[in-house]
C-alpha cells in the first residue's frame, strides 16, 4: 500500500502545471503588441511591418475570435514568412498537448501552452 501511495504522489507531482496564457503573453508578446494587445509594444516602432492590433481580431473577422488562424499565426506555418515578419513560437510552445477540435471541425493534437496563448488572445477582444 505504502508503495502504490508512493508512485501516485510522484506522479501527481511530475504533471506539468497548466500554462497560463497571460505569463506566455507577457513573455513572448508584449514586447511588441504591448500590454493590452494593441500593436504598442516597445519594439513596436523598431520593426519594418507593424504588429497586429491583436484586441481587434475578432472584430475584423465579423464579430467571431479567428482561433484556427491565431494558432498557425502564433505557432508557425511553411511559407508565413512570404505574409508576416512575426517569428514562430513553436518550438517555445512544445509540451504536453491535448486534442482540440478546430473551427472547421477536425481534430488536431495542440500544444497546451499554444491553447492558453490563444484563450488569452481572445480574452483580449474589444467587446
Amino acid at each position: 500500500m505504502k508503495r502504490l501511495i508512493a508512485v501516485l504522489f510522484v506522479a501527481a507531482c511530475s504533471e506539468t502545471p497548466d500554462p497560463n496564457g497571460q505569463d506566455l503573453f507577457s513573455a513572448y508578446c508584449v514586447m511588441c503588441h504591448g500590454s493590452a494587445g494593441r500593436g504598442d509594444g516597445k519594439l513596436a516602432g523598431d520593426l519594418d511591418i507593424p504588429p497586429a492590433d491583436l484586441s481587434l481580431l475578432a472584430d475584423r473577422n465579423g464579430g467571431v475570435f479567428p482561433r484556427d488562424l491565431v494558432m498557425e499565426t502564433v505557432y508557425g506555418y511553411p511559407g508565413k514568412f512570404q505574409k508576416a515578419a512575426m517569428p514562430e513560437f513553436g518550438p517555445l510552445l512544445s509540451g504536453p498537448t491535448r486534442v482540440l477540435r478546430s473551427q472547421s471541425g477536425a481534430l488536431i493534437e495542440t500544444p497546451q501552452a499554444l491553447i492558453a496563448l490563444t484563450d488569452y488572445v481572445e480574452s483580449l477582444q474589444q467587446r
